[in-house]
């Protein structure tokens, strides 16, 4: 996704500011265990970034050492060190930097409610000029019922484009339609928020979510966006191997330096047979609704 400001081309479905990427991560993870309540655990990531035209391909190699203690059955804190260096194919257009993180993790399963708290201390180096600040995380799940539940996520941090991509795919699963990401090599910090209510009985379920984010970017400042994403979805079992769903989501995205501003609404439908064990068949379709681009004025 690109950033044209002087044609007021900013879109994530024109076919010029369209690419696909590849992303791929894999890592061992070493547990140790020091009595019946105590661990320590040593993990490697390796991950490859390759993009279909940009020159932004990029591997990040990073490990992690966590100290954890089991306070009770269903709580446990752990002390946890990460550190991950981010190098370029490109280095004539693209800088690389390294990022660590120190922070303290709270996490606690209930009944009816996981709760997981990370604070702590992060810093980027990028061609030794450092930024840092406050990490914080928070995850929290409240099941209201045996059949809905409410899902809480917040915090701030350092982030970049590979991580937005693992991020929205995690929460929604691999995807054909473009994501709301912008394609540079800057990283950025990421205060960010959501709020998700999901039902769930017998062969109807359904669900709303709201999100935002806000980018500031440590080398170009042009990027600098707030992003705020409505959602919602309703499906129904027709029958043993037949589904249908009906979902909408509606995004609105403000830049800072520039002003310009961008909506855009996508609603659809499918209907899914299952012809087999392995086996199926999707109808389905999907409108995207974009109104005419405003760029306002900048005082």
């Amino acid at each position: 996704r690109f950033c044209d400001w002087s044609s007021d081309v900013c879109s994530s479905d024109l076919p010029d500011n369209r690419e696909n990427i590849n992303y791929f991560t894999t890592g061992p993870d070493m547990v140790v265990n020091f009595g019946a309540a105590t661990a320590l655990t040593l993990s490697g990531r390796y991950s490859d970034t390759n993009y279909e035209t940009s020159d932004l391909d990029n591997e990040v190699y990073g490990g992690a050492l966590a100290l954890a203690r089991e306070l009770s059955g269903k709580s446990t804190v752990s002390v946890n060190l990460v550190g991950e260096r981010t190098e370029f194919a490109d280095t004539t257009v693209n800088t690389d930097y390294d990022r660590y993180q120190a922070f303290l993790r709270y996490a606690v399963r209930g009944f009816r409610t996981d709760l997981t708290l990370d604070g702590g201390y992060t810093e980027l180096d990028i061609d030794n000029e450092k930024s840092d600040g406050m990490l914080a995380r928070l995850s929290l799940v409240r099941r209201m019922s045996t059949a809905s539940s409410l899902t809480l996520r917040a915090g701030t941090q350092f982030s970049n484009t590979g991580d937005l991509f693992r991020d929205d795919q995690s929460a929604q699963g691999v995807r054909l339609d473009t994501a709301s990401v912008i394609g540079t090599s800057d990283p950025f910090e990421n205060r960010f928020g959501s709020l998700a209510y999901d039902f769930g009985r017998n062969r109807t379920s359904f669900g709303f979510s709201v999100q935002y984010s806000e980018e500031d970017y440590e080398t170009d400042t042009s990027f600098n966006r707030n992003l705020m994403t409505y959602g919602g979805y309703f499906s129904r079992q027709l029958s043993r191997d037949l589904d249908w769903r009906l979902y909408a989501q509606w995004s609105k995205e403000e830049f800072d330096e520039s002003g310009f501003e961008d909506d855009e609404l996508q609603a659809g439908t499918y209907l899914n047979w299952r012809v087999g064990r392995v086996v199926s068949l999707r109808l389905q379709y999907d409108r995207y609704d974009r109104p005419v681009l405003d760029r306002k004025s900048v005082v």
